[in-house]
This record gives C-alpha cells, sequence and structure tokens, in this order.
C-alpha cells in the first residue's frame, strides 16, 4: 500500500484499523500521524455524542418550540418528543391546574419559565404584527392591532396549557407577557417571580401575565394587550 492509497482509505473510513492500513503507519513517518488524528477525532466524537439526557426536556422542548422560524426543520426532528410530552402534560392538567386564587403557585410557575426562558429577553426583534399573529394562531389566541415594539414571539407551557409567550421592548428592559388560555385568578394580583416584579390580571376566559425588571408599568402594558387579545379565533 503506498501513501496516496493509505490516505484515501482513512478519508472513507477514519475508524478503520485495517491491518494494511496499521501496516503502512507502522513504517511511514508520514502517514503514523494521520492514523493517530483520526483515532483521537473517533474518540471525539464518540464521547460528544454520549450526552446525559437533562432534566424537564419534554418543557424545555416546548419552551423552544417556537424561537425563530428557521429552526422549523429542527422541530419536524422533534416531533415524536414533541408528541409523547403532549400526552404527559395532558394526562397532567386535571391534577395539576391552578385554583382561582393560587397566586404563589403561579409566580413559582412565571419564575421557572423566565429562567428557563432567557432566549426570549436576549431577542432583539423587531417581530412584526403577523409574525406574533403567526405564533399566536396554534393556540387559537389571536391580538387585533399592535401592541407596541415586539422583540420576541413564541409559545410556552404554563401549567400544562399551551400559552402565548410575547417580550415587549420596555422603557429600560424587555416586558414579557404571558397569555394564558384559563382562568387562573379571580382578580388582579401582583407576583414577585425572583428579581423580576409582575402582575396577572383575569381577562375573558383566560389570564395575562404581565412581568419585568422593577421600575417598567405593567398595569399599562396588561391594559393594552387585554385591549386587543382574542382569546378564540375560531
Amino acid at each position: 500500500m503506498n501513501c496516496l492509497e493509505f490516505r484515501r482509505r482513512l478519508a472513507t473510513d477514519p475508524g478503520s484499523r485495517d491491518p494494511e492500513l496499521v501496516a503502512h503507519a507502522r513504517g511511514c513517518s508520514e502517514c503514523a500521524p494521520a492514523l493517530a488524528r483520526a483515532a483521537r477525532l473517533e474518540q471525539g466524537l464518540h464521547q460528544a455524542v454520549r450526552v446525559p439526557v437533562p432534566e424537564n426536556l419534554a418543557s424545555r422542548i416546548l419552551l423552544r418550540h417556537s424561537f425563530d422560524d428557521r429552526h422549523r426543520a429542527r422541530r419536524r426532528r422533534l416531533s415524536l418528543a414533541l408528541a409523547a410530552s403532549v400526552v404527559v402534560l395532558v394526562a397532567g392538567t386535571l391534577a395539576a391546574r391552578f385554583g382561582a386564587d393560587d397566586v404563589s403557585a403561579l409566580e413559582t410557575e412565571v419564575l421557572s419559565l423566565m429562567r428557563n426562558a432567557t432566549y426570549a429577553l436576549e431577542a432583539t426583534g423587531p417581530v412584526s404584527a403577523d409574525a406574533v399573529a403567526e405564533a399566536l394562531r396554534p393556540i387559537g389566541l389571536g391580538m387585533e392591532g399592535s401592541i407596541g415594539n415586539v422583540t420576541f414571539a413564541g409559545r410556552c407551557v404554563v401549567k400544562g396549557t399551551l400559552s402565548g409567550h410575547i417580550v415587549l421592548r420596555g422603557s429600560r428592559a424587555p416586558i414579557t407577557v404571558f397569555l394564558i388560555p384559563q382562568t387562573l385568578v379571580a382578580r388582579r394580583e401582583s407576583i414577585h417571580p425572583g428579581a423580576w416584579n409582575g402582575v396577572v390580571v383575569p381577562h375573558s376566559s383566560g389570564t395575562i401575565a404581565v412581568v419585568a425588571e422593577p421600575g417598567e408599568t405593567l398595569d399599562a402594558v396588561a391594559e393594552r394587550v387585554g385591549a386587543m387579545v382574542r382569546w378564540s379565533t375560531g
């Protein structure tokens, strides 16, 4: 075997340990390093794919589900995993729904969403009104008109229910809006999920949650969103 044939066969099958290849590498100072590099590459690839499955994988997949249209091809590959997670979520919904005054549970849920969806806070937009409508349509929600400078529009899961997830540009920091197709509170309530401040407001057949860093005018945003959201688009 000459060096050209050695390199051709190694390029075709870097993991090969054919006796001819090994024998040639032992006797050729030019080709021996190439075989060693191929062995290290194969070992690195095997280690790279041995990744442990993270906790709460189903929820994280759904949180990330609509981050950007550019990920649609990737979402199709995850369709089986999504289908399985939806079965689990639906099964747990009856036992896990919030009570009308369970503000503490809602606060905890919002805190988890904010921590697990930092990509939404980091998005810079702008997102058009048509893109917002496209993000909300699979949930059966609609938005009439513009609610402001939208930097992110997608979907998330709130206690087993697929909900709208919108981020607006605030005066100093992003303002997150969750549109939850459930009545989770009986009246307007203040929440304080971690370092954020928030308000949750019952509206028609759903709940609007607005969360931001201290100093933003949350009630004004909730009122503006409430005037434009449509909970059922038919």
